[in-house]
């Protein structure tokens, strides 16, 4: 039996907690967990990632939507959704939670992208930003100092040919990264931590890792002397593309990394950027499509109303975009 408290905390007072970031699923199935001593229906979706998250020993302070907030009450809702960027930014782990995978490929993957990022040079572990498209002095330059890396995971994917499929698995085609909400919930962490069954992986190994298989990627696709001869066999290269370049986990990657400063200031993000990464970006309600936003926006009186017409909601988002001026007045 999965046994919670619910208790109150003052956001104010920072308490120690994590928050859970996962997808709902279907409200068709329920399951039951004892909430203060009584039976709680939550999704299977839940209950499976409260099964495998849960401590053996001691007790864990988690922030859960579907338990934290009255889901049946409005004006609660509303008001929590206004504290999501304090829930999340203060959280010390968001925990993403990818689902129960018990494939030992999946598991293999992780653990080949733990060693590909313990292997990244310190050269470029230590260097400037990797920013694509490089130019030809730059690519030839990242192709020196990757030389012995670009080797050795040459021959780890070769060993393990099952990883990149697995990789795109927990990166691209998981419904979790299709998810609206996650969008501010993986900007506002502090310590992302990605879960996949009883593994867990840092959100830095994937960030970090990304732009050299990209860089991997591309090489395989070019000619040149510099490349070793055989790049191109025995790698999906395909499912490399679509884990670590074309697919969703990768957006995030591609918004400006300044969102919290060194002091745990909230910077401002660009609504029509953050719009444009939540294009297939899956939510319940339309105004979600914003209200899921809200907690990386620099707008403190655009605030969630559930009972606003849908027609004033939007118009109000299209007056933040056109006009920089007047952000901050009116509601959401």
């Amino acid at each position: 039996t999965i046994k919670c408290l619910l208790s109150p905390s003052d956001l104010s007072t920072k308490p120690h907690h994590e928050a859970l970031s996962y997808v709902w699923g279907s409200a068709d199935t329920e399951y039951g967990i004892l909430l203060n001593g009584k039976p709680f229906p939550v999704g299977m979706n839940l209950w499976v990632a409260l099964y495998h998250l849960r401590h053996p020993i001691t007790s864990q302070t988690l922030w859960i939507d579907a338990i934290s907030i009255n889901q049946e009450d409005e004006a609660e809702k509303a008001v929590q959704i206004r504290q999501m960027g304090n829930i999340y930014s203060q959280a010390t782990n968001v925990l993403a939670w990818l689902g129960p995978h018990s494939d030992k490929n999946i598991d293999e993957a992780i653990n080949d992208m733990r060693l590909l990022h313990l292997k990244i040079p310190l050269s470029v572990r230590l260097g400037p930003p990797i920013k694509f498209p490089l130019t030809q002095d730059e690519a030839e330059d990242l192709m020196e100092r990757t030389s012995g890396w670009v080797e050795f995971a040459t021959k780890l994917l070769r060993k393990h040919p099952r990883s990149p499929h697995s990789m795109a698995l927990i990166f691209s085609y998981c419904p979790y990264w299709r998810r609206l909400w996650i969008i501010q919930e993986v900007l506002l962490a502090q310590k992302f931590v990605i879960c996949c069954g009883t593994k867990r992986f840092p959100w830095e190994v994937y960030r970090e890792l990304r732009p050299l298989m990209q860089h991997l990627h591309i090489m395989a696709e070019i000619d040149t002397p510099l490349l070793p001869p055989d790049l191109r066999v025995g790698i999906n290269w395909q499912e490399i593309e679509m884990a670590f370049v074309t697919n969703t986990a990768a957006r995030f990657e591609k918004l400006p990394k300044k969102h919290i400063d060194k002091v745990g200031v909230q910077q401002e993000y660009d609504l029509k950027g953050l719009l444009n990464i939540g294009l297939q970006a899956y939510s319940f309600l339309p105004r979600d499509r914003l209200y899921g936003l809200l907690g990386v926006l620099e707008a403190p009186n655009m605030l969630a109303d559930y009972k606003k017409p849908m027609f004033d909601i939007f118009t109000d988002a299209l007056q933040h975009i056109k006009h920089p001026s007047v952000r901050g007045e009116g509601y959401m």
